[in-house]
């Protein structure tokens, strides 16, 4: 193959991921089509020598340089982005230029870490570090997790394949152009600097200058260096107001960790403190932290702890609380189940239930002070944790000690209410992984689909022929959840829910009364169905009834299902278990997880 139809392949075959990652890096298709029509062209000029090592490599970099120092010299030019996705653009140009970059090589680029690092000249510690802080700013400007914000970032692909690049032959021909232009200016510039040799030196040529103008990131000022505030002894709670959560105990203070900052992954203390938390602290940036573990003596295994978090301002303490909170609303540990959600005055607790053996049970408290996020954690065996007054007055404390410092006002008042449970997964109006119960002998978690437009009734049985197609429906949508890792399972056992929104609120009990009707007469007009069980199900707003179904396939054998049908004003969920030989779950739990489907209706717009 000559060396010009090996350029021309390599441009063929690569330009549309070059510039739809440039385009995701800049956010101007214009600019990102200039930028990678240049790289390419400074890419022919030294074919010869990249040829044989990455091209690439090289035309990414370039691209991706070229780009930046385009929008960052033409600010005041208007981007027609408007048919592109505004929002993600948005928030990625709020990051800086590096861990935007990383951001990119990891997702869209495919590369794993270390070959991002090197892309941008980081070592792979520092592209952790600044990986991580990217990712959690954009997942809050975006409220989306990094599988949601992934499958954006690839359709952005949508815009790039509709700009026109110029074919191999044109990037060639411009290449030659420029550089005999080049040769000229610098002859000229030679002869010019001879000249000019007596009247000053300036340090660096304007290639340089321009590198050096885009290394510096500046693409928006760099934040406050945040408060100064280190906690003393008398700030952290100690032993006696952590034995209010079980006087029964002997409570001692175990160890007390202080950060600075986030530590580098890999050591101890940068491992997650407590179940369901994803880092060991939610700030990435964060100035200083705290974490003060609490060891009981007695007959349960039970033990508390406190984490603090100073943050540089309170826009990012609020960004550290709501984090905290979707860590334990978005739980997705193997049989843990959230049991209770509570809340009042500025302080959110849930209750989680760890189906372990023997089962567990976790109390989270967080609450936020001006700049400084307290997360207060305490684990005991047993089904019954501490008196949720007791636990609120605590976590209400551990905010107390430090609101002087904090900037965010002191408060006393640490009475709070059973609450729905807090917004999670990309379907929040549906069931979350953190609701669905235990199923006997599997120690996996379950994983859900991305909800879809129902057509059809996934949760329908040959009972109830719910169709949420009929003409008082204004919108249906349907989620299947399985336990794909455990291979022993049969293919059938899982759970569907379908979740509507009718014309009003007597639209939808009627539909639930006919569904109603048609489950509890099965029985008599189908004589390989019987009715087991039937139960009247209800909570904050919510009214349903459960049932469970056998059918006869033949003369030794019989299926089994568990339905349920709720209904929250004008919205209704169905929610159907199938379950296989002895994978199942109790008649309770099935209850339960029926009320929790209608509680999350309320997020059903």
């Amino acid at each position: 193959m000559t060396r010009v139809s090996e350029f021309d392949t390599f441009y063929d075959s690569t330009r549309g991921h070059i510039l739809h990652l440039t385009y995701a890096v800049c956010g101007d298709r214009h600019a990102a089509s200039s930028a990678s029509q240049e790289a390419y062209r400074h890419t022919w000029q030294h074919w010869t020598r990249l040829r044989a090592q990455d091209p690439v490599q090289y035309v990414r970099r370039e691209a991706a340089r070229l780009a930046a120092f385009s929008v960052g010299a033409h600010p005041w030019r208007r981007r027609h982005e408007d048919d592109s996705d505004a929002e993600l653009l948005k928030a990625l140009k709020e990051l800086p230029l590096t861990s935007r970059r990383l951001l990119v090589l990891q997702t869209l680029g495919e590369l794993d870490l270390d070959a991002a690092a090197s892309d941008v000249g980081l070592t792979e510690q520092a592209a952790l570090v600044q990986t991580r802080a990217a990712l959690a700013d954009l997942e809050d400007a975006l409220t989306a997790g990094l599988d949601h914000i992934e499958a954006r970032l690839v359709a952005l692909g949508a815009i790039t394949r509709r700009v026109a690049m110029p074919r191999p032959p044109a990037i060639r021909r411009q290449s030659r152009r420029r550089s005999r232009r080049r040769t000229a200016v610098l002859v000229a510039a030679a002869c010019g600097a001879v000249v000019a040799a007596g009247l000053g030196v300036t340090e660096g040529g304007p290639f340089q200058q321009a590198e050096a103008q885009v290394s510096r990131e500046q693409i928006r000022p760099p934040a406050s260096p945040g408060p100064k505030f280190t906690a003393t002894e008398g700030q952290l709670l100690d032993a006696d107001q952590v034995s209010r959560l079980n006087p029964a105990q002997n409570w001692s203070v175990a160890v007390t960790d202080v950060s600075g900052t986030a530590s580098p992954s890999g050591r101890s203390e940068d491992k997650p403190y407590a179940m369901c938390a994803e880092t060991r602290f939610a700030d990435a940036r964060l100035t200083a932290g705290y974490v003060r573990r609490f060891k009981s003596s007695g007959g349960h295994r039970e033990t508390a702890l406190q984490a603090l978090e100073v943050s540089r301002n309170a826009k990012a303490a609020a960004r550290t609380q709501e984090r905290m909170k979707r860590w334990y609303a978005d739980c997705a540990s193997a049989r843990t189940q959230l049991a209770g959600t509570y809340s009042s005055n500025g302080i959110t607790i849930m209750r989680l239930r760890s189906f372990t053996e023997p089962v567990r049970t976790v109390s989270v408290g967080i609450i936020r002070t001006g700049v400084i996020t307290s997360a207060l954690v305490h684990e005991v065996d047993g089904r019954k944790g501490p008196p949720i007054a007791e636990f609120a007055q605590a976590v209400s404390d551990s905010a107390s000690m430090v609101c002087a410092d904090g900037g965010g006002g002191c408060r006393s008042d640490a009475t709070v209410s059973p609450r729905l449970p807090l917004p999670a997964g990309n379907d929040p109006a549906f069931l979350n992984i953190v609701d669905l119960p235990p199923v006997t002998g599997v120690d996996r978690v379950w994983a859900g689909t991305r909800s879809t437009r129902a057509d059809s009734n996934p949760a329908s049985t040959v009972c109830d022929k719910a169709d949420f197609t009929g003409a008082a429906v204004r919108e249906a949508r349907a989620r299947i959840f399985v336990i794909p890792q455990e291979r022993q399972i049969p293919e059938e056992f899982g759970i569907a829910e379908t979740v509507a929104r009718f014309s009003s609120p007597a639209t939808a009990q009627a539909f639930v009364a006919t569904v109603e009707r048609r489950i509890e007469a099965c029985a008599d007009k189908n004589l390989s169905a019987s009715l087991d069980e039937s139960t009247a199900v209800s909570g904050r707003n919510v009214a349903g009834r459960t049932w469970r179904l056998a059918f006869e396939v033949d003369r030794d054998n019989e299926i089994y299902y568990r339905t349920s049908i709720v209904r929250r004003g004008p919205t209704v969920a169905q929610v159907t278990l199938s379950p296989a030989k002895r994978y199942d779950v109790s008649r309770v739990a099935f209850e339960q997880l029926a009320v929790r489907a209608g509680e999350r209706l309320a997020y059903l717009r």
